[in-house]
């Protein structure tokens, strides 16, 4: 059996002191990037609610007044289907996306 030295004690304990720091190191980058990602991905669900709150109303009335002050023209029946058949398209995507809606998802 042999005796370990002093001086191997000291390489012994260097080496480790380097490995803690090696996977001190590692933990810290691994728990920023799975911070980073919660991050966004919260940032993502906010955007999302935000845009359908938002957008899509703002995109209907755009919609809808285009359709008012460009074409008053077109005959009254093509202007009702006109107006109603996209935004009743819209109405239902909406509904369904709103099925599926969980605030605790956030």
């Amino acid at each position: 059996m042999e005796k370990i030295t002093d001086n191997d004690l000291d390489l012994l304990f260097a080496q480790s002191a380097k490995q803690q720091r090696a996977v001190k190191n590692i933990n810290t980058s691994v728990m920023r990037m799975v911070r980073r990602d919660l991050r966004r991905k919260r940032l993502r669900k906010w955007a999302k609610l935000l845009g359908i709150s938002f957008g899509l109303p703002s995109i209907i009335v755009v919609y809808v007044y285009l359709l008012y002050a460009y074409m008053p023209q077109l005959p009254e029946q093509l202007r009702i289907a006109s107006f109603v058949l996209p935004i009743a398209t819209i109405a239902i995507l909406l509904a369904k996306k709103m099925r599926s809606f969980s605030v605790s998802d956030m």
